[in-house]
Parts: C-alpha cells; structure tokens; sequence
C-alpha cells in the first residue's frame, strides 16, 4: 500500500489470535535538547542534559515520568486529561511530536459505540516532555485502534477495528495535522483490523487484522490470513 493512496497488495499471512492491551499505553522518549526548529517554526530548545521520559496512559488520563536507570526510580512529571480513553499513541519521527488516537467507545466488537472519536497533535517540550496540544484535533467517524505515522513524518495513519480499514492523513513540515487523503477504494484491514505500520522503505503499509472469536450463534470470523 502507498501512503498517498493505499492499495491491497497480495495475500496477508496467517496470523494467530493475539492480547489486546485495552485502554493502557506506555510509550518511552530520550530528550536532549532537540526542538521542532528544524519543521519550521518552533520555540528555541532548552539546554538540559539527557532525560529519559516515560508516558502512561489509563483510560482519559496520559502521565508522563522521568525514569532514572541508576536509581531504578520514576518521578511523575504531570498528567493530561484527554478528551476521551486513549486507545494509541506514537511519536513523529524528529521525536518533538505525539500523535493520539482518542475515543469513548468500549472496546472489542461488542462494545458501545461511543460518540468522540479524534485524532489530535501535540507538541513535546525538549526540557521535561511536557505535551501540548498542536493544532486542531480531527474528528473520526468511529473508534480508532491504532495510529502509527510514516517513516518521513508525512502521513498519520490510522486503523478502525469495526469498519475494517484505515485512513492517512496529511502532516505537514510543522507537524500539524491536515487533510485526509481520498482513497480511490476503501482499503480492507481485514476482520477487526488491530494495528498499521510502514515497512523500513517506507514504501508499503502493512495491516493486521486479529479477527473475532464465536459469540453465541456467530461463528469464529479469521483475521489476517
């Protein structure tokens, strides 16, 4: 599949059913100073020495820490409050953004619908990795599961395990989120797709469906094949 416009390329593997982690997320990040200057516009880095940073998420909330090795130790830093539970998060490539995938719905294929469903920016502080909100946040028809962007920081893509498929994203030199981009036919994720990621040539997009297991007098439905 390319970024621009994803297409279904060949037969997926066969995949086994996997955990699903819920609403929890942990993500790690080493801060050195590095700004989003060289995006384009940006305030100026804060010189600090190396830190390593740690944020959690639990439902609406996101906290972050500082971990230190040598003490074994986690320091909370802040929480954020989220518009909605988390469901993923990952950083842009220059490490200086997060892009968030938010929703209120309930989780597996039974679970409530919801109504707030949104893809959002934020901008990391280089000093303490405090977040702030970086442009406006996009509405999503239904729950996102999973978000991951492109190895050039161009394209934010994101999975939906009801409907089966995924939508891209534009993000700009300034890292903010822009327009979706219109897919010629609707790619197929497969049955509860769960995840999307880039290969390392940033040329493919691959998607992974976990599938369904028998639910009363539906039968077992096969995710990636």
């Amino acid at each position: 599949m390319q970024h621009e416009r994803l297409f279904q390329h060949g037969k997926a593997p066969t995949l086994r059913k996997w955990a699903m982690a819920g609403t929890a997320c942990v993500l790690g990040l080493l801060l050195s100073g590095a700004s989003v200057a060289a995006l384009g516009k940006a305030d100026k880095p804060t010189p600090d020495k190396s830190r390593s940073i740690v944020y959690a998420a639990l439902g609406e909330e996101l906290s972050r820490y500082e971990v230190d090795a040598s003490r074994v130790t986690l320091t909370k830093l802040g929480t954020l409050k989220l518009p909605a539970n988390l469901q993923f998060a990952e950083f842009h490539p220059c490490r200086c953004f997060l892009y968030a995938v938010v929703s209120n719905a309930g989780s597996g294929t039974l679970g409530a619908k919801g109504d707030k469903h949104l893809l959002m920016g934020y901008r990391i502080d280089s000093g303490d990795g405090a977040l702030y909100p970086h442009g406006e946040a996009i509405p999503l028809p239904e729950r996102p599961i999973h978000v991951t962007v492109d190895r050039k920081g161009e394209f934010a893509l994101v999975a939906f395990n009801q409907s089966g498929t995924i939508k891209s994203f534009r993000i700009d030199r300034n890292g903010y989120l822009g327009e979706e981009v219109a897919q010629a036919v609707t790619p197929d994720g497969g049955i509860f797709t769960h995840q999307v990621v880039t290969t390392p040539a940033n040329k493919t997009v691959i998607a992974l469906a976990r599938g369904n297991d028998a639910v009363g007098n539906r039968p077992s439905e096969i995710g990636s094949y």
